[in-house]
């Protein structure tokens, strides 16, 4: 869910491993997947051009991934 657009946004990232991705992966990432979104409500017509990348990370004693979300400066008609 995403706010600060006069009512929350609920939005679905559709993530697969092939997608281009709005930036390098770090050098520590074994595996990343990146996504577009989709509105769920208010209006599921709505393209609000948000990306999703997500980064897998072997560390010792365990993963670390770093999550992200990435939205346009500006959307242009």
């Amino acid at each position: 869910m995403i706010g600060e657009y006069g009512q929350p946004t609920y939005q679905k990232i559709f993530i697969s491993l092939d997608a281009e991705k709005p930036v390098i992966p770090d050098a520590d990432t074994k595996i990343s997947m990146a996504g577009d979104t989709a509105t769920l409500m208010p209006d599921p017509s709505l393209d609000i051009k948000m990306y999703g990348m997500h980064q897998f990370k072997m560390k010792k004693g365990g993963l670390r991934i770093k999550l992200g979300v990435f939205s346009p400066e500006a959307i242009s008609s």
